[in-house]
């Protein structure tokens, strides 16, 4: 209307009309005419007006968008209106978040070809302008905020500018020193004026990373500065891999319709890799993974399809998991650049134990939603046959173990299907004062485990039958009530082992159990267990 005579013509038109036919006094144009009076009653008296012209175009962006929401409601099914709409929001009210769901919610209609392809060309549009990093807007769930766009610019510049006159300056000096006979005071001068401009630049870069710090323009700028001048070659390396590993995140988006194909791209060289979802209503579903998951695991691709990640894991981690991620959401933008490895317990489909060192990743995608992406590592040391791992409840019972564990110590699935085991009946010394502090060391130390007495096991069998098929089939004995299982008892057939402890700890539960690593010792060459992490929001 400013630089259309014709549209100020009509909005008055427009104005003046809607004014005789609507009831409602709070109406923002029914305020914009009135604040138009009360302007030209100002500029009458040559007084400065208190009502400036962004209130008046906030009250007819106002009145749009009730105009677009009345639309909507009486036609929901109208995908010109809903994408017109979107593009209000775009260009006018600087909400992309809210524009990004009105463009779904039309590709739900089923519109025409010319309409989908709008849909999907704007949806990138923005989902590259998130990833790009520009700017996420910390408290907006995602959206772009215009302002901390414009702060994010300035201060990049303006750290970018100071750079380069730290570069300026510190040649200056160091060619100032060059000279037989260096003047102090210019010496003195040009450092001051060094210090002043690391100043600023500390400045700039800490406001930088305070609005987002995983921009990988931004983290290679400083990188350099910090080689280059400050001569921080730690520091400038840390931030190079950050920037790389975010640049590598950001590569790693993608969409439902084409997941086999990034996962090939994720994973080239075959190491197991598994999509989940990280919406409320699907989260932990199992979206994609590759052969590598099938091959560690047991699975066939049909029997992981559609399934929860839970399946993976025992018990003792799976009732716990869907709270983590659900509680990782809010921190999904951290995990963005995860690249620590931590060493868990997974669930092969036998129902044995796999040491295995887990890697999560978020992968923010405004199509399809938040995901989140593993990758498996078997661990090294257990390509031999000397090591095995059990896992304890709060109780000290034992609710799973390695296949390895069969042959070293004669702990497997139908035992624990049919007795409560308690480790203290097969491993005396293992909680006993005067040796557990030697057992939770990185080396461990040595133990004398009894293998249960089969016998008794035979004798117990019968309760086998009362177990659910289905739990048995999925090797679930961990969820088999113990008040059910009698106790298993020590043979006299005893191994040397040595033996490390180690404690699980969830974050805001504490303590859930124990994982107790055995290993050989004709072949042990005491170099000491894995570094258990303890288990965090993933």
């Amino acid at each position: 209307k400013d630089i259309s005579r014709n549209a100020s013509i009509l909005l008055k038109g427009f104005i003046y009309d809607h004014e005789d036919s609507c009831e409602n006094n709070e109406c923002p144009l029914k305020m914009y005419k009135q604040n138009l009076a009360a302007v030209l009653k100002d500029k009458k008296k040559k007084t400065i007006s208190k009502i400036g012209t962004m209130d008046n175009y906030a009250l007819l962006l106002s009145y749009a968008n009730k105009l677009f929401t009345t639309g909507l409601s009486k036609f929901p099914q109208c995908t010109s209106l809903r994408i017109a709409y979107a593009f209000f929001l775009i260009e006018r009210m600087s909400n992309k978040n809210l524009a990004i769901n009105e463009l779904q919610t039309a590709e739900k209609s089923h519109p025409p070809f010319d309409e989908q392809f709008i849909i999907y060309r704007y949806k990138k549009i923005i989902e590259d302008e998130l990833s790009e990093g520009q700017i996420e807007g910390s408290g907006n769930g995602g959206s772009l905020d215009v302002v901390s766009m414009i702060a994010y610019d300035n201060h990049f510049n303006q750290c970018k500018h100071c750079i380069d006159k730290a570069a300026i300056l510190h040649l200056e000096f160091w060619s100032s020193l060059l000279d037989d006979h260096p003047d102090l005071a210019k010496l003195n001068k040009t450092g001051s004026k060094i210090n002043s401009t690391i100043n600023m630049v500390e400045d700039h870069w800490e406001r930088l990373q305070k609005i987002n710090p995983n921009v990988p323009k931004a983290l290679r700028m400083y990188a350099e500065y910090l080689m280059e001048i400050m001569n921080d070659r730690e520091g400038g390396q840390e931030l190079l891999s950050r920037a790389k590993d975010t640049a590598m995140a950001r590569n790693n988006l993608f969409d439902n319709n084409h997941l086999s194909g990034d996962i090939q791209s994720y994973a080239t060289d075959g190491t197991p890799c598994i999509f989940s979802s990280g919406e409320t209503n699907k989260l932990g579903e199992i979206l994609d993974f590759n052969m590598g998951i099938c091959r560690t695991f047991g699975y066939t691709k049909t029997e992981l399809a559609g399934r929860k990640v839970e399946m993976l894991m025992p018990e003792l981690y799976a009732k716990h998991h869907e709270g983590f991620m659900s509680a990782s959401i809010n921190n999904a933008e951290d995990m963005i650049n995860q690249t620590m490895e931590k060493f868990v317990l997974a669930r092969h489909k036998s129902g044995y134990l796999l040491p295995l060192y887990l890697q999560v990743r978020a992968l923010p995608n405004l199509a399809q939603g938040l995901k989140f992406v593993a990758t498996f590592k078997m661990e090294k040391k257990n390509l031999n046959t000397s090591v095995g791992y059990i896992l304890l409840d709060t109780n000290k019972n034992i609710i799973g173990v390695s296949s390895r564990c069969i042959e070293m110590v004669g702990v497997n699935n139908k035992l624990l299907r049919n007795c409560r085991v308690n480790v203290g009946t097969l491993a005396p010394k293992l909680f006993d004062a005067s040796m557990s502090s030697q057992y939770s060391t990185k080396v461990g130390g040595s133990l004398v485990f009894y293998k249960p007495d089969t016998h008794h096991e035979q004798d117990s069998a019968e309760l086998d039958s009362s177990i659910s098929p289905t739990r048995r089939s999925n090797g679930g004995m961990q969820d088999e009530p113990a008040t059910h299982k009698v106790r298993a008892k020590a043979s006299k057939n005893s191994v040397n082992l040595n033996c490390h402890l180690s404690e699980i700890v969830f974050q805001e539960i504490g303590h859930v159990g124990y994982i107790v690593r055995l290993e050989t010792q004709s072949e042990n060459k005491m170099v000491g267990a894995p570094k258990i992490n303890k288990y965090n929001k993933c």
